[in-house]
């Protein structure tokens, strides 16, 4: 696209003249600034939805504390969790970067 402005006058002053900028030139400095516009809302949004994704993942971490700590000893053991390791599991639960805890003495995935 080759479009072109008339800018009212020939250069000389005069006013007269038919010459021409085009229209790339006009736009370019604005593309820069849109262009960070851009960038900054994009970081932004992503910075959001990483808060609320942290947020949900420390809740379910606090639900499976609560959880865990309403159970009785003997429940625990049966699970293999020690009611001195129920914080820790939340912890690591919160900090997990799929979102899945996996039991401390089992291995694989």
């Amino acid at each position: 696209m080759s479009a072109d402005f008339h800018t009212g006058h020939n250069g000389n002053g005069s006013g007269n003249g038919a010459a021409r900028i085009p229209f790339m030139e006009l736009v370019a400095p604005f593309q820069f600034i849109a262009d960070g516009l851009v960038a900054g809302l994009n970081y932004a949004t992503d910075a959001a939805f990483s808060a609320l994704r942290d947020a949900a993942r420390r809740r379910r971490a606090r639900q499976t504390v609560d959880r865990l700590r309403r159970l009785d000893n003997h429940m625990l053991r049966d699970i293999g969790i020690d009611r001195s390791d129920i914080s820790r599991i939340g912890l690591e639960a919160s900090n997990a970067d799929d979102g899945v805890w996996r039991h401390p003495g089992r291995t694989g995935r």
